[in-house]
């Protein structure tokens, strides 16, 4: 990453000449080697960051325990919501959020930008047809297992649960969503139960999604 270069998206900014990571305008505490995993993670946004090579970058070659890498991409995680670090099982992780813009004030250039995989998708929290607050969680674990289910196909990038549903209860725009997110379908759909039967009404936003801005 350019040492002169800060990104910003949502409440965060990175200022990697300052070794700081703001939210909201103000810094937060954040360890050495985590914030090099960041950097490491900004940095190869647009492909997964293997283990072996984050240790690499980040221990200098050291022998150091893979629990180590976990532990401080748990830490990430709670300062930037779960979904903002996505795992890549069998392979490694991915830095899951695009950027706002490169510097505050200015546009991202061309050059930042980056396409989105060809399997890369967010699964909407599903309406809960009815409105029976006792089926809520249901609901919800329905939208849940779909994303799990999704994470677990070969090459698929699919955004976490926790930002899926900062969306929750929204009038959803499909390609506003796309683009945000910078995936190529959004899921988004509804579940009706009634005793023991069930149905489950999905429809997929497809390639459409995004746009080039």
């Amino acid at each position: 990453m350019d040492a002169l270069v800060e990104r910003r998206f949502g409440r965060f900014v990175i200022q990697p000449e300052r070794r700081q990571l703001l939210i909201d305008g103000q810094p937060v505490k954040i360890g050495a080697r985590a914030f090099d995993i960041l950097i490491a993670l900004v940095e190869r946004r647009h492909r997964v960051a293997t283990k072996d090579e984050l240790l690499d970058l980040v221990w200098l070659g050291n022998a150091i325990e893979e629990s180590n890498l976990a532990v401080h991409i748990a830490a990430l995680r709670k300062l930037l919501g779960a979904g903002a670090i996505v795992t890549i099982p069998g392979r490694g992780y991915q830095f899951a959020v695009p950027f706002d813009h490169v510097k505050i004030g200015t546009k991202m250039p061309a050059s930042e930008r980056w396409e989105p995989p060809r399997l890369s998708m967010v699964v909407l929290p599903f309406a809960n047809i009815g409105g029976d607050p006792q089926q809520e969680h249901f609901v919800d674990g329905v939208t849940e297992s779909l994303t799990t289910d999704l994470s677990r196909i070969s090459g698929a990038f699919v955004i976490g649960r926790s930002t899926a549903f900062t969306y929750k209860g929204k009038t959803a725009n499909v390609k506003r969503i796309g683009r945000e997110l910078n995936v190529r379908s959004v899921l988004e759909g509804s579940v009706q139960r009634s005793g023991d039967r069930m149905r489950v009404n999905v429809q997929p936003c497809l390639s459409g999604c995004v746009t080039k801005a």
